[in-house]
């Protein structure tokens, strides 16, 4: 498992180290499929949770970064696949069928919760993030800061699978703000 951007000359080192990953295994000889995708999400899904969390606020960060979101549960049928062997390419880059941005996504979850979802100037939020990185108060770094601003998408196209749309997926959960205040 990769990520899509993954370049042993990223702009960050988590793309940087995933790149001299994919080298290492595709180099070995091996016979193996690296799979890169978009970001990936799901019900417990850190960032899933935080923007449920963020709901309370009403607000989100108005982040701008494109990406292809990627249901977990689709990722686990494409390894089926290629442990199966009915995927031969060497190198998979993987994104779901919506373009979004993490504020749209937020906006449906949002949504979903019955809540305004207001945009937040990113300028606000780097601040915030580079004041909490340097009193330690969570872990957080350059890198997931840079990353927030790079777009993560692919004109690849797998026809191995049909994907779950993000909007679909959302439209589908169980939640409620009843259920959601509950839970909480």
């Amino acid at each position: 498992m990769s990520a899509l951007g993954a370049d042993s000359n990223g702009k960050t080192e988590y793309f940087r180290s995933k790149g001299l990953g994919e080298k290492i295994v595709l180099d070995s000889g091996l016979n193996v499929t690296v799979f890169c995708p978009s970001i990936i999400y799901d019900k417990d899904n850190e960032l899933i949770q935080l923007m449920k969390n963020f709901s309370k606020l009403r607000f989100f960060p108005n982040i701008e970064a494109k990406m292809q979101p990627v249901f977990r549960g689709d990722i686990a049928r494409l390894f089926v696949l290629a442990v199966e062997g009915k995927i031969k390419k060497k190198k998979l880059e993987i994104g779901g069928p919506e373009v979004l941005t993490l504020f749209q996504m937020a906006k449906l979850v949002f949504n979903k919760l019955e809540r305004a979802c207001l945009p937040l100037p990113l300028f606000f939020v780097k601040g915030g993030m580079y004041t909490a990185k340097a009193f330690g108060l969570f872990g957080i770094g350059k890198d997931q800061i840079t990353n927030l601003t790079l777009n993560n998408i692919t004109n690849a196209r797998q026809n191995y699978i049909k994907m779950k749309k993000f909007s679909e997926w959302v439209g589908e959960l169980e939640w409620s703000l009843c259920s959601y205040l509950e839970e909480t």
